[in-house]
């Protein structure tokens, strides 16, 4: 019972993300924090002991996709890029140091990197360094301040 109040919730908050992300509300001067990395590079990066499962993150990333796809159909691209990205990073996170916070900062520059790559390559967006570690900084700052949150909310699990 305890499992599906967890994945529920971790649904809602993507559902959520989508929203914020697709509208733009955080952009300060252009710069949209990529909130959906955020979360999904803090799943990624959960202790083993309560890391969520396979299916359960691949049911995560399927419900955000067509929530972002449904509120702005011109991200499929990415959002693909995106998903691909963020699920290889779930795999490469078992691999890290198994310090949380660091695991987190780790998968969440290194995920951002590869997606705005892969996306200049793919999608041919521009590859604007200034605006992409102006973004990673803006999220690491955001990271930061949900910290002490997110951590009282995995004790709770």
């Amino acid at each position: 019972m305890k499992e599906i109040y967890v994945l529920s919730s971790f649904l809602a908050v993507s559902v959520v993300i989508a929203f914020v992300f697709v509208s733009r509300v955080l952009a300060i001067d252009g710069v949209n924090p990529n909130l959906p990395l955020l979360f999904f590079a803090w799943l990624s990066s959960f202790p083993p002991k309560k890391r969520i499962g396979f299916r359960s993150f691949l049911f995560l990333l399927v419900v955000f996709s067509c929530a972002v796809f449904f509120m702005g159909k011109f991200w499929l691209p990415e959002i693909i890029i995106l998903d691909v990205v963020l699920f290889i990073c779930f795999y490469a996170s078992k691999f890290l140091t198994a310090n949380w916070f660091l695991d987190f900062l780790i998968v969440q520059i290194a995920a951002a990197l590869i997606f705005y790559g892969v996306s200049a390559v793919v999608v041919r967006s521009p590859f604007a360094f200034p605006l992409i570690l102006l973004e990673m900084v803006y999220g690491i700052v955001i990271s930061l301040v949900v910290w002490p949150i997110a951590r009282k909310t995995i004790a709770t699990l």
